[in-house]
């Protein structure tokens, strides 16, 4: 089910579960386990009673009551697939699959292991045998911003899709409120240790009926699932793809919304452009303006020109233009600024000279004109 029947993918899901495993050394989980009883008493991961609006079932890691000192990479991940293997049993999460929350409210950069984050994000998308739905990232503080960007390079583009940065007010619109603890603007009471009850039974391989944990799944038929025919199971496998691709139009939809949001910041931009950025230029096109051979010939009667230049932008730093971008009509500033696509540039000679001519200020206000460079392209292709 977590590969939508694909005999190959299912074949090649279920070799990077067993080789997942022998690497980081879970092939045997033991439930008596002092060290994983202690790990899942954190409550740092726990699987919610709640289901999201289209069946799946959700994983709620919190970030605060991680310390990485206290515990290795190896008990964090016996303790998920303890929980995992245990979610796994019902056939609503086979189906409906997996949202993983990391709840980050409150966290320090302390709490914060990058290296686990990546092995727990490659084990739910390519060694698990859980359809790992999107990654909700609550109330990320701003220093998790840079980590969040090399993460991001390091997982596949399909999952990087589908990981999101959200705030707690944003959570109740992926999933219900009603399938949400207390703590993050939900009604659900601390259901932990009775999770942990139904882990510990399957895991010993005792019998447990897990919907009288699991909230019912409104995508559920009525009926066994066991005795349902495969025809059944693949109809059921059609539902999810028309659920997937329901989602796919709302992300499309969220981009759109997006571009018009930039196409409007760029208008105001333009419309707010100061005098300030017309004053400087008449100034800058002395110094800035890359030549080519000529610059060599005629440095000598250009040097009085650049020094007056220079001296003006001593006098007062507050005429270096503002880092605004100008309307794509300010032909003069494109073409006068360094950052051109030239068949020839300087050689080191030239640039050492060029550096000891410009000096500080000359650097900056030539940075600031390649900043008031209107983008060639939108941000989507750059993305």
């Amino acid at each position: 089910m977590a590969r939508k029947f694909d005999k190959k993918r299912a074949i090649d899901l279920y070799i990077n579960h067993e080789i997942t495993r022998k690497k980081e050394e879970l092939l045997h989980i033991d439930s008596n386990d002092e060290l994983l009883l202690k790990e899942v008493a954190t409550e740092k991961l726990t699987i919610l009673p709640g289901r999201d609006k289209h069946g799946a079932a959700v994983a709620l890691f919190t970030a605060r009551l991680h310390q990485p000192r206290d515990s290795t990479h190896q008990i964090v991940l016996k303790g998920l697939l303890y929980q995992l293997d245990a979610a796994l049993e019902s056939k609503d999460t086979q189906r409906h699959g997996l949202v993983f929350i990391y709840d980050m409210t409150d966290s320090k950069y302390a709490n914060f292991d990058y290296e686990l984050c990546t092995k727990i994000l490659s084990l739910l998308k390519g060694a698990c045998p859980a359809r790992l739905k999107k990654v909700l990232i609550v109330t990320a503080p701003l220093w998790f911003k840079a980590p969040f960007k090399i993460l991001q390079l390091f997982v596949r583009e399909k999952l990087r899709d589908r990981v999101y940065t959200i705030s707690l007010q944003q959570l109740h619109l992926h999933i219900p409120n009603e399938s949400l603890p207390q703590h993050l603007g939900g009604a659900i009471m601390n259901s932990h240790p009775a999770w942990m009850q139904i882990c510990y039974k399957v895991s010993t391989k005792q019998s447990v009926d897990l919907d009288t944990y699991f909230f019912p799944c409104r995508n559920t038929r009525q009926g066994s699932v066991s005795q349902r025919s495969l025809s059944s199971e693949i109809s059921d496998c059609m539902i999810i793809s028309d659920i997937e691709s329901e989602e796919s139009k709302e992300t499309i939809s969220e981009k759109h919304s997006s571009e018009e949001k930039e196409k409007e910041e760029k208008m105001i931009i333009d419309q707010e452009k100061e005098v300030t950025v017309e004053k400087h230029d008449t100034c800058a096109n002395g110094s800035i303006k890359r030549r080519h051979d000529s610059d060599v010939n005629n440095a000598d009667d250009n040097k009085q020109q650049n020094s007056n230049c220079n001296d003006n932008i001593n006098e007062d730093e507050s005429d270096i233009p503002p880092k605004k971008r100008p309307s794509s009509t300010s032909t003069n500033i494109i073409e006068d600024t360094n950052h051109m696509n030239e068949v020839t540039g300087m050689t080191v000679e030239q640039l050492v000279k060029h550096l000891k001519k410009t000096r500080r200020k000359g650097l900056y206000t030539e940075y600031a004109h390649i900043k008031m460079e209107p983008p060639s392209g939108t941000f989507n292709i750059s993305k």
